[in-house]
């Protein structure tokens, strides 16, 4: 549990430093950078380390459809374990509780993939505009460049399985919600927009606020009636989703 607080409130500050692989300077002969692009799981050495922007243009020009800026994301591999462990112990608190929607949810984590994402900006227009947007990259990463999806997902806890609900310009959250088959009011929900903002939305908000979602947005309902010791859970939840890897 320590270590899903942790880890979670650093994702959830957005307060990641930038590691040894974020460099101004000038690589040594012995440095250099790995690239995987995910959509085509194809690699590139840099035997020198490479800047953000050229791995973007390299990798752009693999891709035959526009990429999605608002979703795309550099991808450190060397930190996966941090996210599985956090899912692991997740899971394990959502089996715990030994209620059915708390099994749905786990059920539905469990058939989806998540990565470590670093902080950083990989719209290639952006990352050309100088150097502190375009560092030396000095390690092996992945670079996420999904297409701009037609549909945002929903995690439903009286579900087995995630939804794909068609996306909507000006469709707000409870537009959205009204097309479940249940039809049920739920007065909590955790907003996860595609460049993994998550925020919260309850019952006050809805009543003076329309919230919108963005094409392959996450809406996460809320487990009601948590016990004090998982009082943090739909929380986490949220932030893990933020995470969350297209299939």
């Amino acid at each position: 549990m320590t270590q899903t607080v942790s880890f979670f409130h650093r994702v959830s500050q957005y307060l990641f430093l930038f590691f040894c692989f974020v460099s101004t300077g000038y690589a040594s002969n012995t440095q250099q950078a790995a690239l995987t692009l995910m959509q085509t799981n194809t690699s590139k050495l840099y035997p020198e380390g490479v800047r953000l922007s050229q791995a973007l243009q390299d990798t752009h020009a693999q891709l035959d459809y526009n990429v999605y800026p608002l979703a795309s994301g550099l991808i450190n591999p060397n930190r996966q374990a941090e996210v599985d462990a956090a899912e692991h112990a997740i899971i394990a608190q959502l089996q715990a509780l030994q209620r059915d929607d708390a099994t749905h949810l786990a059920n539905q984590l469990a058939l989806l993939d998540f990565a470590f994402f670093e902080p950083i900006n990989t719209d290639i227009d952006k990352v050309r505009v100088g150097d502190k947007q375009d560092p030396l990259l000095i390690a092996d990463y992945s670079l996420y460049l999904p297409p701009r999806p037609n549909h945002i997902a929903l995690i439903d806890t009286t579900q087995n399985k995630t939804t794909r609900l068609p996306f909507q310009p000006n469709q707000d959250i409870k537009g959205y919600l009204n097309h479940l088959p249940n039809g049920e009011f739920h007065p909590s929900v955790w907003v996860v927009q595609a460049d993994r903002q998550v925020f919260h939305v309850n019952n006050i908000q809805w009543q003076h606020q329309r919230a919108f979602l963005t094409p392959g947005a996450t809406l996460f309902i809320s487990l009601p009636d948590l016990p004090a010791e998982h009082r943090d859970l739909n929380r986490h939840i949220a932030h893990l989703l933020a995470l969350r890897l297209e299939p």
